[in-house]
């Protein structure tokens, strides 16, 4: 991930890179922000670029600074560093993995006292937080889906009900020219207008894709709800229905 503004950070060199939060709240978004000079941890940093505003950080949070790691003098006996990356476009997860045990086995030889029992795993960043709770992924997943099921059970009956309370407005409508067609049309879209404040809950989720999941799912269900009662209220006989007390 490059920089919304600036340059990388180039090996051990006394600079950092500021998150877009930082630079608005303290530098108030200023463009001569690169090149200041901070003091961290009592050390002088040169702040050399700026990370653009959608830049996100799952594993460890929203970061705020990023400064370069050391890496001369370091024991090689440590191994306590965990490495995250991206991949090339049209790279694969294996194609990474093969070129890095290539990498490992090059140290091994190189370093067999510090390296040889040593090598490297490559995987999914997401496998790798879920791969140990998939299983209770899925017993939340069942559980939502059965909550969903009653929701929409419960909807359903409740439109039948509306839709059943009005069968001789539905009457009228057709006897004025109105076909089942438009009937049906208009039933779903009064299920669908209720399904709107569950669709307005998604614009709480900051990822467009899991915001355009959310709605799609919301509104699906509220057509799914409400295609019995608009069916059926699609099918109203107006004349039994206005000849009725």
């Amino acid at each position: 991930m490059r920089p919304a503004l600036g340059r990388a950070l180039k090996g051990d060199e006394r600079a950092l890179i500021i998150s877009d939060a930082l630079w608005r709240g303290v530098f108030n978004g200023a463009p001569d922000a690169l090149g200041r000079v901070v003091k961290i941890d009592d050390e002088w940093y040169t702040v050399a670029g700026v990370m653009p505003r959608d830049f996100r950080q799952e594993v460890v949070g929203d970061p705020d600074v990023f400064v370069p790691l050391p890496v001369s003098g370091q024991n090689r006996e440590s191994k306590s560093l965990g490495v995250i990356g991206r991949l090339k476009p049209g790279v694969t997860t294996g194609e990474a993995a093969a070129e890095m045990h290539t990498v490992a086995a090059q140290l091994a030889r190189e370093y067999p006292q510090a390296n040889g029992n040593w090598t490297v795993m490559v995987e999914n960043l997401r496998l790798a937080f879920t791969k140990f709770s998939q299983g209770t992924l899925r017993q939340f997943l069942g559980f939502g889906g059965f909550v969903l099921l009653i929701a929409c059970a419960n909807v359903a009956a409740l439109l039948l009900a509306r839709f059943a309370a009005r069968q001789k407005e539905f009457a009228l409508m057709m006897a004025l020219g109105a076909n089942r067609r438009a009937l049906l049309r208009h039933a779903l879209a009064e299920s669908a207008w209720i399904a709107f404040p569950g669709a307005a809950g998604g614009v709480g989720v900051r990822d467009p894709a899991s915001f355009a999941a959310a709605v799609g799912t919301v509104l699906l269900l509220a057509a799914v709800a409400g295609m019995v009662p608009a069916r059926r209220a699609a099918r109203v006989d107006p004349l039994t229905a206005l000849r009725q007390d």
